[in-house]
């Protein structure tokens, strides 16, 4: 049950900016504030705490509800992308200076322990991702600041995800590479 909550709550999420834009649209920015809470709230209840991507979560969830509170439910629900990046941002760099690298994490929790090589090469794409959530951050922040609901809605709904389905295609790729080199 909890997991098929999960897969749930997910689908919110991913779909999330085009709730935020269909109300916009139709007039219900008032109703914000509750859809943030219906799609949000539930990621603290949700939240594994082994796995460090739901402090990212809870960190987003506190950040757009404080500013739903303070500013207005609009503007909270255009961070939220920001907010996330953000908060992925924080993990993966802080990652390179509390070693392991969490794509090294990863990948010992799939294969084992990994030889240097792989551990160099875990470092760098877990560089490439670092990079890759502070321009997508920077873009989002851009969109919730100057670009218009459309604009915000394409990018945070759609070519973001496009963007991270594209590295991580490209990322399994150069690991093929480079796996079938070392072995």
């Amino acid at each position: 049950m909890m997991r098929v909550l999960r897969v749930l709550s997910l689908l919110c999420l991913a779909t999330y900016p085009l709730w935020v834009a269909g109300l916009v649209h139709a007039g219900h920015s008032q109703h914000l504030w509750w859809v943030l809470c219906l799609f949000v709230l539930p990621q603290l209840w949700l939240a594994d705490w082994r796995q460090p991507r739901s402090y990212v979560v809870v960190f987003a969830t506190l950040a757009v509800l404080s500013v739903a509170w303070i500013a207005s439910p609009q503007e909270a629900a255009l961070f939220y992308p920001v907010w996330m990046n953000l908060g992925f941002f924080v993990l993966f760099a802080s990652s390179l200076w509390q070693k392991p690298a969490i794509i090294t994490r990863l990948a010992q929790a799939m294969e084992g322990e990994l030889p240097p090589s792989g551990v160099r090469y875990t470092e760098n794409v877990t560089k490439v991702w670092t990079l890759f959530f502070l321009i997508n951050g920077s873009i989002a922040w851009w969109t919730a600041t100057q670009a218009s609901l459309s604009v915000w809605t394409w990018y945070n709904g759609v070519i973001a995800y496009v963007l991270m389905a594209f590295l991580f295609t490209i990322e399994l790729g150069i690991r093929h590479v480079v796996k079938k080199r070392h072995h």
